[in-house]
Parts: structure tokens; C-alpha cells; sequence
């Protein structure tokens, strides 16, 4: 069969933690799990409103009853894309396909590799601003929860199809901290405290790492500008910088393609990106295999001595419990 007909598309299962990743500085793409789905849509059920416990004696009549509230979530899958396409002489091809499919196959997988690092560059900046238009490849990013309506320190925008406005649903949220003022070491505390306490948005969580723009990471360092010293470094080297940064005791990640004065503090094991695969033989959402499906198409062309190809992904971001994204704003 040849591959340069639509029944020859190549499916490439692109490993996304490759080394390239690191070297290309997407970090929470990288981190994140990640999990491949057949189906048009990604549905998973929260708790918008806990279950109430009690403690008394073993000799007391059970007269009161409770349970959670359980809502569908939902968010589409497979109905936008992440494309790259380009073009290659059809000399260059014949040229490669006469020493063997083999060297075909390496030739498109040259230019698939280019094509996958512009693809994977706009779903690391979609992981953060994707609106859900297909301009972000269907993505629904972190910002998203907290684009528009923030009351008394909460989200009150509509995720996934639960809207925390409605009766109910006040545990559909998520901690905004909204700087009007200095940044200060303060400012890191109170948001964390809020995160692992519950008691704006009701819900007692944790965060595993903090994700910011390297120009908000710098002003995190210049809180501790008044306690640090220049010191040698072994060997002889002077280091004005840091090593690595860390807030009790989780790691600063610095990502460039957070947007600038953002700080986000997230539970990443709540967090996952997936891709939607036509021919997916593993059942999904059950152990994240850190692979996201590139497709590569042959296209049509109307010039004969070019052949045409579409290299594509269509991913979206889930985030299991609101609660897993607080977030700190307007650091200037």
C-alpha cells in the first residue's frame, strides 16, 4: 500500500516526553499525564456538595440522611485540531522511496518532527489560554475557569458544563487571588493556605506544583533578594542566580508559555491532557500511557511536482476537580 494515498496515512504515536520537549521548554506538557480517547466526548461525574458525617453512640436511631451531589461533567473531544501542514518535492520523494519504504518513512519523519514541535508549541500555550475555539484546537485551558467572573476570591465561571452559579454547585470552584497590591511573600502564603484549607471555595485541597512565566518567576526571586548573598559556587564559580526554586517544599516551575503575571498553583495528578485517536485499542482513562497521537495525512495537490502533506492533533485538557487549579493574578 502506498503512503502516499489517504489509505497509506501514516498514524504517528509522537512519545510526548521526549527529550525534545525539555529542550524545547514545555514543561507542564511535559508533566502532565497523558491519556488517548476514541470517544467524541471526554465525561467524568464531580461533587458539588459533600456528604455530611456524624459521630455518636452505636445505641442511637439513624434519623438523618445525606449524600453527595453528583454532576456529568463533560468537555468535546475530536471536533478541532492542532495543524501544521507542508509541502515536499516529488523528486525527494522518489528519490527516498527507490532506496525503500524505509527510507521513506525516514524522510517524512523529518519534516513530521518539525511539524510536531509548531503542533506541540500551540497546545503548550493552549494547556494555559485554549478557550475552547478552534483557533486553541478545541482546548480548554486553566484560564478558562477563571477568564471572566471572580466573586469573593471565587471563580464563578462555568466549566465542563457545571455552571457554579447555579444552586448547588457552590463546590464547582476554584481560588482566585486577585493582586491589587505589592507582591509579597504574604500573598504566596495566604493562597496557599486558602488551598489547603477550603474555607473560601469550601473544598480542602493541595497543589504539587507552582507554574509561572519566567518574568513572575523573576519577581519570585526578588522576594528574596533582601536574604540572599553572593556565594562561590564549588569550583570556583560565581552564581548570582538559582539553581532551582521551590514554595514549601513544591517546585516553581518556570514555563514560557504561561501568560505574564499568573501563578498557578496546581494539583497535577487531577490534571491530564488526552488526544483523540480513531484506533484506540486500549480503554481510556485507565493508566495515562504518555503518548499523544500525530496523525500525518497525504493532501491533495495542484501542483505535480509537489506532494502535500497535514500533520494534525486534536487534544484536550481535563481537569477532574476544579478545585485542583487556584490561581494568583495581576502580578506586576
Amino acid at each position: 500500500m502506498s503512503l502516499l494515498t489517504p489509505q497509506g496515512s501514516l498514524s504517528i504515536q509522537i512519545d510526548a516526553k521526549l527529550t525534545e520537549l525539555d529542550v524545547l521548554n514545555m514543561p507542564m506538557l511535559q508533566r502532565l499525564p497523558k491519556f488517548r480517547t476514541a470517544q467524541k466526548s471526554l465525561n467524568w461525574n464531580v461533587n458539588v456538595a459533600g456528604a455530611g458525617a456524624t459521630g455518636e453512640a452505636v445505641t442511637a436511631d439513624v434519623s438523618t440522611y445525606s449524600s453527595d451531589q453528583i454532576r456529568p461533567a463533560a468537555l468535546p473531544i475530536g471536533v478541532h485540531r492542532v495543524r501544521s501542514s507542508f509541502q515536499i518535492p516529488r523528486g525527494f520523494m522518489a528519490q527516498a522511496a527507490a532506496h525503500g519504504e524505509g527510507e521513506l518513512r525516514n524522510l517524512l519523519a523529518l519534516h513530521l518532527k518539525g511539524a510536531s514541535r509548531e503542533i506541540m508549541q500551540t497546545v503548550a500555550g493552549a494547556i494555559y489560554s485554549g478557550t475552547g475555539a478552534a483557533a486553541n484546537g478545541g482546548i480548554v485551558g486553566l484560564g478558562a475557569i477563571h477568564a471572566t467572573a471572580v466573586l469573593d476570591n471565587k471563580s464563578v465561571d462555568a466549566y465542563a458544563g457545571i455552571d457554579p452559579d447555579d444552586a448547588g454547585n457552590a463546590l464547582w470552584t476554584n481560588y482566585i487571588n486577585p493582586l491589587d497590591g505589592e507582591f509579597t511573600p504574604d500573598v504566596m502564603f495566604e493562597t496557599a493556605e486558602e488551598i489547603l484549607e477550603g474555607t473560601v471555595t469550601g473544598t480542602k485541597g493541595n497543589y504539587t506544583a507552582i507554574y509561572c512565566r519566567p518574568s513572575t518567576a523573576t519577581k519570585y526571586k526578588k522576594l528574596f533578594a533582601a536574604e540572599a548573598s553572593i556565594q562561590t559556587a564549588p569550583y570556583g564559580v560565581a552564581d548570582l542566580g538559582f539553581s532551582s526554586l521551590s514554595f514549601e517544599g513544591r517546585p516553581v516551575i518556570q514555563d514560557p508559555y504561561c501568560p505574564a503575571g499568573l501563578m498557578y498553583f496546581v494539583n497535577e495528578s487531577e490534571i491530564s491532557l488526552y488526544s483523540f485517536a480513531d484506533q484506540v485499542t486500549l480503554q481510556a482513562e485507565t493508566v495515562p500511557d504518555q503518548i499523544v497521537t500525530i496523525y500525518l495525512v497525504p493532501m491533495p495537490s495542484t501542483n505535480p511536482e509537489m506532494v502535500n502533506f497535514a500533520a494534525y492533533l486534536k487534544p484536550q485538557l481535563k481537569i477532574e476537580r476544579r478545585s485542583a487549579v487556584a490561581v494568583i493574578t495581576g502580578i506586576a
